[in-house]
């Protein structure tokens, strides 16, 4: 199966624009390969990968852009690798459906898209700012922006069409080790993989209950 998923960048600091009674503001952009389901299109377009030198196109929050006085063709500056930053030029501006919701549950907003009172996140005291986002970029524009991504989230539905009763077993064996294969195999991409998933209960229960069935008709046989 395909995976699908999202890349976002961190939460930092950007240029180029100030928000409501505080001197810092906050932003972060994203990829969602989801995107058509979690954000609706309400005036521009989505954009596209930057190339050379390019700028980065994003779509804004139409809330951050309400709140902020931004538009298409606004800009603003975003942190990349290393001292660089990063020239963002707002060609779309976008609703997310359902805020709050389960598209939105990992997102630092939930969907809001623009909060003035933030809780600075990696702080030792509460500091409130302003913070605007998702940012949502083409897939591919954070790396070609030089943009570093913070959170890298793939899902994968699994299919079983070509699974045989005598692979059952076998298949419960791998799916009991794929957190450290799954560790393993991403090497040093990140600072952290995480894996979680139900299938390995499932599968384990329909291979306990196809030996239960076995037995029954063994039994009954005699």
């Amino acid at each position: 199966a395909t995976p699908t998923g999202s890349a976002v960048s961190e939460i930092e600091d950007v240029g180029g624009v100030a928000g409501d009674g505080s001197e810092r503001m906050l932003a972060y952009a994203g990829e969602y390969d989801d995107r058509d389901a979690r954000a609706e299109l309400v005036t521009g377009s989505w954009g596209a990968v930057p190339s050379g030198d390019g700028e980065l196109e994003a779509a804004l929050p139409e809330a951050a852009a309400s709140a902020l006085g931004l538009g298409i063709g606004s800009t603003l500056e975003v942190a990349a690798r290393g001292d660089a930053t990063a020239t963002v030029r707002v060609v779309g501006l976008y609703r997310a459906v359902d805020p709050g919701g389960a598209a939105w549950l990992d997102d630092p907003l939930q969907g809001r898209g623009d909060d003035a009172a933030f809780p600075e996140p990696d702080v030792s005291f509460a500091d409130f700012v302003h913070a605007i986002g998702p940012l949502i970029v083409a897939d591919g524009a954070l790396d070609a922006a030089d943009v570093r991504v913070e959170t890298l989230d793939l899902r994968t539905q699994p299919t079983f069409d070509r699974v045989t009763v005598a692979g059952l077993d076998p298949l419960v064996a791998r799916l009991g080790d794929a957190d450290a294969g799954i560790t393993r195999a991403a090497g040093d991409v990140g600072q952290s993989v995480a894996y979680s998933s139900g299938v390995a209960e499932a599968v384990a229960g329909a291979s306990a209950a196809l030996t239960v069935t076995r037995a029954t008709v063994a039994v009954a046989g005699l």
